[in-house]
């Protein structure tokens, strides 16, 4: 709670404060993501292979060796990057709006008309919630891969204490 303290304006009344849980891997969208990156970096280490083999100019090498490493962050490093920014990040709703803390940077949401999509993990211990509507065709938010695409939504991601956030969503929209 002391994270947020900052970040409240004047007046402003938190019905309830959380964390994501670091320890959720996976969102729904990396079954398509997980795949597509093991081929990314198959192909990528299949060139690179291929250009040593052939003993191509060092700018084929290079070349190569940037995708290589695009793989790596969409195989692996991304999952560190994800794990590491839940660890830095608190969600709170207040009676003005829903707000999102990591690190140094702030985002928030009126909440109040944004549509909301709400998602339960299959065993229902952890709850996501996203409001507004994502600007592209797939919603990069809570991959590990967030950066890569403008326009996605405000959310909470992989909330174990769900219902009762879900409870201070709904008394922040009915207002």
């Amino acid at each position: 709670m002391t994270v947020l303290r900052p970040y409240l304006r004047p007046g402003e009344k938190v019905l309830w404060h959380g964390r994501p849980d670091p320890a959720v891997t996976f969102a729904p969208i990396d079954a398509l993501l997980v795949p597509f990156s093991i081929v990314w970096l198959a192909f990528a280490v299949f060139w690179e292979a291929s250009v040593i083999e052939s003993g191509a100019p060092v700018f084929f090498l290079l070349f190569g060796g940037v995708f290589v490493l695009i793989g790596l962050y969409f195989v692996l490093g991304r999952f560190v990057y994800k794990r590491r920014r839940k660890a830095a990040t608190a969600y709170a709703v207040t009676d003005m709006r829903a707000l999102s803390v990591t690190g140094q940077a702030m985002a928030d949401s009126p909440a109040r008309t944004e549509p909301m999509q709400v998602r339960r993990a299959r065993d229902r211990s952890h709850v996501s919630v996203s409001l507004g509507q994502s600007t592209y065709p797939i919603d990069y938010s809570n991959t590990g891969m967030d950066w890569f695409g403008r326009g996605q939504r405000f959310g909470f991601y992989d909330v174990e204490d769900g219902e009762r956030m879900l409870a201070a969503l709904e008394r922040l929209r009915a207002g």
